[in-house]
């Protein structure tokens, strides 16, 4: 068997690939990073200072007298590795080895090594339902504390999303819905993108089930700074439940949230779906029937077609053009 070697640094490899010029391949280039712009996220997060309340959160249960990485760095660590596509702990056995990883958080390349995964899985499983509760008030705090002055008026709109999993993580379930295993997180943004709340929940979760609760911390933090600042709260029909409109009430919020369909409803709108209808018809004209649902197939046909069956431009190229 060919033994695989380190290749010596004042190696060099001359190529002729006839362009008139010398190429020569040498292993000269030192330790490579591909992200460099954890910079960028090192420089947000002392802006708002992230992880230094985020650490403070967490209480420390290891000994003193074995310590080598404080919590805010392995918070930090960790973190970054996630934001820049590294989801899986098991990564921190590479990255702990990475100059732009360890200088983020304030080493150089010369310095000692980052943690390794299993004090990275340690910290994970080590946090208390307590302290989750004291990190979802963090986003909260650190959302008002950004504001100089209390804004003209806020929009929160809270939904679900699907996060698929690749494997048997706990509490991930089927969910039909979504027709995968996956978690179900809930969300709570305000109307520029800025995250108030994020939790997750396994995958077979009541979809609009911790909603209330969620709510209720968040108006609470929010009123007692901001008494007087108009709030809207924005939700499809997931939401439509009697202690989501309690809340709000409780809280003096404003809420837009879907209603679901029903046999008296349907009843109740009749006469302005039948005018809206007819409004329509007067502009457009009558569509045949069968082309009410033309689009819909089509769509359908897209996004249900695989490699096999045809990709969406094949579709598209397949389809009869009009002649000129």
């Amino acid at each position: 068997m060919t033994e695989c070697t380190k290749p010596d640094a004042n190696l060099q490899l001359k190529f002729d690939f006839e362009i008139g010029k010398p190429v020569i391949g040498a292993f000269d280039g030192g330790l490579i990073s591909t992200d460099g712009g954890l910079g960028l996220l090192r420089f947000a997060d002392d802006a708002l200072k992230l992880t230094e309340f985020a650490s403070i959160c967490i209480k420390e249960k290891r000994r003193p007298d074995v310590l080598k990485h404080s919590l805010q760095d392995l918070l930090r660590q960790r973190i970054y590795a996630i934001a820049a596509g590294y989801e899986d702990a098991n990564d921190a056995s590479s990255l702990r080895y990475d100059p732009m990883h360890k200088l983020v958080l304030g080493r150089a390349t010369s310095d000692r090594n980052l943690a390794s995964q299993p004090t990275i899985s340690r910290l994970e499983n080590s946090v208390t339902s307590e302290e989750l509760s004291f990190l979802q008030d963090l986003l909260v705090h650190t959302y008002i504390k950004k504001h100089k002055k209390p804004p003209k008026k806020l929009v929160l709109d809270l939904d679900t999303t699907c996060d698929p999993v690749h494997g048997y993580q706990q509490l991930s379930f089927y969910n039909a819905f979504y027709s995968t295993f996956c978690y179900i997180p809930m969300f709570v943004f305000d109307q520029h993108g800025y995250p108030l709340a994020s939790l997750l929940r396994p995958g077979n979760a009541d979809v609009g089930g911790d909603a209330a609760r969620v709510l209720r911390n968040l108006f609470k933090i929010l009123r007692s700074t901001w008494k007087n600042v108009p709030i809207e709260f924005r939700a499809d029909a997931a939401f439509c439940r009697r202690e989501v409109y309690q809340v709000c009430e409780e809280f003096k919020v404003v809420y837009f949230i879907g209603l679901k369909s029903n046999h008296n409803l349907r009843c109740l709108a009749k006469d302005l779906s039948d005018s809206t209808k007819h409004e329509f018809e007067s502009i457009y004209g009558v569509l045949p029937q069968q082309d009410k649902t033309a689009w819909r197939r089509k769509q359908e046909k897209m996004r249900f077609s695989s490699k096999a069956e045809g990709r969406v431009q094949e579709i598209k190229e397949s389809e009869p053009t009009s002649e000129k």
